[in-house]
């Protein structure tokens, strides 16, 4: 199980508005940070931020994997609030996402007829107008 950092339960106890947290920027072959890039591969440095109400919210903010009122969990904890959540359902999660689920169409003998019927009728009415 992973530690909880420190500065994480400093935010929780004092139920603060603005944090100033220490980050540690690890330097490794693919580290996009470029305060990092003087360093050699496997150093590390602690860097100083100041986070505020926004930031805070940002980071706390609660996941779509429930349906929710409100996905503001460090609002609803600072006003000693919860909000309920419901669980998606299949339509729900369709809409949620840009690209929608593709479902396997089941096809019978009889839907293969049926469309090659269709497809031999419509190629005789474009023979008789041609």
């Amino acid at each position: 199980m992973e530690a909880v950092p420190s500065f994480f339960n400093k935010i929780v106890q004092a139920k603060t508005s603005t944090a100033t947290i220490e980050r540690q920027i690890n330097r490794k072959f693919k580290t996009r940070d470029k305060s990092v890039a003087h360093l050699a591969v496997g150093r590390w440095f602690i860097k100083r931020e100041n986070w505020n109400l926004e930031k805070l919210q940002q980071i706390f903010r609660a996941d779509t994997k429930r349906q929710r009122s409100t996905y503001d969990s460090y609002t609803l904890f600072l006003n000693d609030k919860s909000a309920p959540s419901t669980s998606w359902n299949a339509q729900q999660l369709n809409d949620l996402y840009e690209q929608p689920w593709h479902f396997k169409k089941t096809v019978t003998i009889k839907t293969i007829l049926e469309t090659e019927e269709s497809d031999a009728l419509n190629g005789s009415e474009r023979q008789s107008l041609g």
